[in-house]
């Protein structure tokens, strides 16, 4: 009983200092936004926070590190400085300045092969971690400096460089690299450069600006920035990158390179020819844009694109000069859009004409359509797969007489709806670009239509599945029709039909002609038919009325009686068939019929309509 109790109080000694958590927080959540308020007001905040300041800002290590874009999961906590080697024969050193702003991960210079050794971080020895093959240290928000040697007995020909460092500075024996050799993979090569003159080119930089504007809610912009290095690795501070009323929402650089918060970019060049992207939204309306060349870098000139959105308003760009995309290097898929030419002292201004879609255009819509008739005739199962793109209207209703069942619009169920009582059945479309998958019933085949929805259709195919013992007769209206029975006569066919018919109404007169071109009519078609004997025995029954008595008759007698067995057997074995079918109409099928997947296919067609969405009335 004692172990027992003593156990109950442990717990409520836990749980009260639970509960003491639990009524900080609450205190922090419930002053944390007064607080806030108040510091934006110039108002010092409660000293009663000042003790959870460090305890909230653990769950957030990297609240200070600035962010790549508008997702803040996505940033940036440690910017490198220059990466000093000195090599010698036997080894190299190097030295490093990080600034961190958040709990990271820092790469150092080497790989597995040459692994750094003696690493110091501000004169004290540091542990090096492998991460991803690669060498690293753990460190703290702060200014630090990172110095580390390599030792080798043979000098390598390249040493792996962290892939976030940017200015490097080289010196092989004493002498200085004026033009260190990095390559795309990261890879710092010993070697000399074998073009001296250009290796001992002036520092300069070449800049081309490129700005798309996407026409929307809201607008955004994708700036394309391209720059031919030459001379040596140095940062730069570029010209304003981003601009007002915008933010990032992609960002992407070769290059160590960041937006600071007056937009402009900071970046750590090489020589080389470069690309850097960044993709951004505007946060309030804009009407008028500019350009800002505050740096030297930062060319007088820029290019800007303009895709307009015409589903949504009419715009009219003016302000600036429009010259042919065609004469430009812009990016590609720019090239068919009005581009404009911009200068400082430009003002780009977007005129609203009007507001939404004053002559949408036609919807653009195809249909691949399956039908399933049932046994008895009655009604049909109809499996229709509509795709293309909707305009106006943004609902596609189905004929009155059909009753639709499970409908999925780009892959997702959608609800089924009418907007009348005695309305026809529908669902709305979201997106202009849909792709619909719809399973409906027929209880009548005389309200068959072709395309079965009360929309037009720029193209159409259907397929039409009967059950056994049923011959589709004829199709009116579509441009081709496969396997029906007018569809599978051609000119021959006619041809030798006549002739038949023909032949017996010469020799057995009318009657027995209008029975033969029944019977032809019928059964040409169809497997196992009797045509090619009978085309044989006409042919020699009249010969029998002019040869004369001799062997050659004699020979045509006998091919006559075994034209004549052979026609019988045929006539039997198609008879036999014929009314096989006739009483037995699944026997119509060539092959097996596996009993237990059409069963399934069955029965998962009829629970996809079991599970429906139920018709509700707007």
């Amino acid at each position: 009983m004692s172990a027992s109790h003593g156990k109950q109080v442990r717990v409520a000694r836990r749980c009260g200092l639970r509960c003491h958590y639990l009524l900080g927080l609450l205190l922090a959540v419930m002053f944390l936004p007064p607080a806030v308020s108040m510091a934006a007001d110039g108002v010092t905040p409660p000293q009663e926070l000042n003790k959870w300041k460090s305890w909230l800002l653990e769950a957030h290590p990297d609240i200070a590190c600035p962010r790549l874009g508008s997702n803040a999961e996505k940033k940036h906590c440690a910017w490198p400085g220059t990466l000093t080697i000195r090599v010698t024969p036997s080894g190299a050193s190097f030295s490093q300045s990080w600034e961190v702003y958040g709990r990271t991960w820092v790469t150092l210079p080497g790989d597995r092969q040459h692994w750094p050794a003696v690493v110091s971080l501000d004169d004290h020895a540091a542990a090096v971690l492998e991460r991803e093959e690669r060498p690293e240290l753990l460190l703290k928000p702060g200014r630090y400096r990172i110095t580390g040697e390599f030792q080798w007995r043979e000098r390598p020909q390249f040493l792996q460089i962290p892939p976030e460092t940017g200015l490097v500075s080289v010196s092989v024996d004493g002498k200085e690299l004026a033009w260190p050799n990095i390559d795309n993979s990261g890879r710092l090569w010993f070697k000399r450069p074998t073009n001296e003159e250009q290796a001992q080119k002036e520092n300069s930089v070449n800049v081309k600006v490129f700005r798309r504007i996407q026409d929307g809610v809201p607008i955004t912009m994708q700036t394309v920035l391209r720059l031919v290095v030459a001379g040596k690795p140095r940062e730069l501070q570029m010209g304003r990158l981003l601009l007002d009323h915008s933010e990032p929402t992609r960002f992407n650089s070769p290059l160590p390179a960041r937006i600071e918060d007056d937009g402009k970019l900071r970046i750590q060049v090489r020589a080389g020819t470069w690309q850097v992207s960044l993709s951004s939204r505007f946060t309030d309306k804009v009407s008028q844009l500019r350009m800002d060349k505050e740096t030297q870098e930062w060319p007088a000139q820029e290019i800007w694109s303009f895709s307009a959105a015409p589903a949504i308003r009419g715009v009219k760009v003016t302000g600036v000069q429009a010259i042919d995309p065609s004469q430009l290097d812009v990016p590609p898929g720019w090239g068919n859009l009005p581009t404009y030419l911009l200068e400082p002292d430009a003002t780009f201004t977007l005129e609203e004409q009007y507001r939404g879609d004053v002559a949408p255009s036609a919807n653009q819509i195809n249909s691949q359509r399956t039908v399933w008739l049932d046994f008895d005739g009655q009604g049909a199962t109809v499996k229709d797969d509509l795709s293309g793109k909707i305009h106006q209207g943004w609902r596609l209703s189905v004929q009155p007489a059909m009753q639709l069942g499970r409908v999925t619009v780009n892959g997702q169920p959608q609800l089924v709806t009418r907007l009348k009582e005695d309305g026809p059945d529908g669902v709305e479309i979201r997106r202009s670009a849909f792709q619909l998958e719809a399973v409906s019933r027929l209880q009548n085949t005389n309200d068959i239509t072709a395309t079965g929805w009360r929309h037009d259709m720029d193209k159409l195919s259907l397929t039409l599945n009967l059950p056994p013992g049923w011959m589709l007769w004829h199709a009116a209206g579509p441009d081709s029709v496969n396997h029906s029975w007018l569809s599978r006569w051609d000119l021959w066919d006619v041809f030798l039909c006549l002739l038949i018919v023909g032949a017996v109404f010469r020799l057995l007169g009318l009657p027995w002609a209008a029975l033969a071109a029944v019977t032809l009519a019928l059964t040409y078609h169809e497997h196992n038919a009797p045509v090619f004997s009978w085309v044989a025995l006409i042919i020699i029954v009249p010969l029998l009325r002019v040869l004369p008595q001799n062997w050659f008759r004699r020979t045509i007698v006998n091919l006559g009686y075994l034209t004549l067995l052979v026609l019988i057997a045929v006539v039997l074995v198609f008879s036999v068939q014929q009314v096989r079918r006739g009483i037995y109409p699944q026997l119509e099928q060539q092959r097996a019929i596996n009993i237990q997947s059409y069963a399934s296919y069955n029965q998962n067609r009829l629970g996809r309509a079991k599970q429906a969405a139920p018709l509700t009335r707007v």
